[in-house]
């Protein structure tokens, strides 16, 4: 068996702290300059740390900040690294009262060397690029939204003709028409050019969305999901990019309960709390959820029954219900 070197890395802008650590105890701390560029920082300190250490095998930690640049450069640099949420860090009292940069790197490789930290689920560098493409569109979709409903509260507020559909010809029209208001005129056309970037954006990343959604490794369960009455691509879109790979789930309820939807409760002394659900999920998956709950009611026969079913039981909870009975399906459709 090859002995291990654990490496803590705290992080920031311009540089790093390291801390080294075997088998539990700390040997050395080094901090790293970003001057000259992360990677190549990063790759002088690999080649000097295989040449102090030649017969250890080095396996790197980070804390969790949503960037994982660093991830993906220690992994071409052949690096195990694992990307650790912070509240899975334990730190003793000592450490809370002392903290600083070197103390946060020293426990990281601390812990990392007796095997106490565990690294968080990493989509590949590929699925990154697409979930934020998906995820790009949701924000447009939701900016567009914002724009629509301040063009409505001028309407409301204005003697402005309110268009019946607003959309990018009905806008147009009304540019020209004489309804405008000279009171209003350079806000509402700020906002209809804003409205019509906004709507351009969206169709290029819908356009990239459905090619994604056609390379191999999308394309099957993209076609099982899309065979669900009220699924349209963007909803399927967007759970397969905050999914990933379901063969990490090896049980409906660690799927249920990564998705937010598994019910809870919190004991304590002459407190008990049942909870519908963990508000834990990915704030891009619960909306996604939401949607698909409302089309699957509006345009799917077998999630109408269900809901009058839902509502027939517990008026309260048949949304949570709903969402619960769409996520055994989509479960069951990537067993199959």
């Amino acid at each position: 068996m090859s002995k291990e070197l654990a490496l803590g890395f705290d992080l920031s802008k311009d540089s790093a702290v390291v801390g080294l650590a075997i088998d539990g105890g700390c040997v050395d701390l080094h901090k790293i300059s970003f001057q000259n560029g992360r990677r190549k920082a990063l790759e002088e300190l690999i080649l000097q740390l295989k040449r102090l250490y030649p017969e250890y095998q080095l396996k790197a930690a980070f804390e969790d900040g949503g960037k994982l640049d660093v991830y993906d450069q220690l992994s071409d640099l052949g690096i195990d690294c694992l990307v650790v949420p912070r509240h899975y860090i334990s730190k003793s009292d000592k450490l809370r009262r002392n903290k600083n940069d070197f103390s946060d790197a020293q426990n990281l490789a601390v812990e990392l060397s007796l095997g106490k930290i565990e690294g968080r689920y990493v989509f590949d560098k590929e699925h990154r690029e697409f979930q934020l493409l998906v995820r790009t569109h949701r924000n447009l979709v939701q900016s567009r939204t914002k724009l629509i409903q301040d063009l409505r509260d001028i309407f409301e507020s204005s003697d402005i003709k309110q268009p019946l559909k607003i959309n990018e010809s009905s806008l147009d029209l009304l540019i020209e028409s004489e309804d405008l208001n000279r009171e209003y005129s350079f806000k509402v056309k700020q906002l209809i050019q804003g409205y019509t970037d906004h709507s351009s954006q969206i169709k290029i990343c819908r356009i990239e969305i459905e090619k994604w959604l056609s390379l191999p490794r999308y394309l099957e369960f993209t076609n099982a999901l899309l065979r669900i009455k009220g699924i349209s691509h963007i909803i399927a879109a967007e759970l397969i990019s905050e999914l990933g790979d379901f063969g990490r789930f090896d049980s409906f309820y660690k799927f249920k309960s990564f998705c937010g939807l598994a019910p809870y409760r919190y004991q304590s002394g002459q407190t008990d709390r049942h909870y519908r659900s963990r508000n834990t999920k990915p704030p891009v998956l619960k909306r996604t959820f939401s949607d698909a709950r409302r089309c699957l009611a509006t345009h799917n026969d077998y999630y109408k029954e269900k809901k009058a079913l839902f509502q027939k039981q517990n008026q309260r909870n048949w949304r949570i219900n709903l969402e619960r009975e769409f996520a055994k399906e989509i479960f069951h459709l990537w067993q199959c």
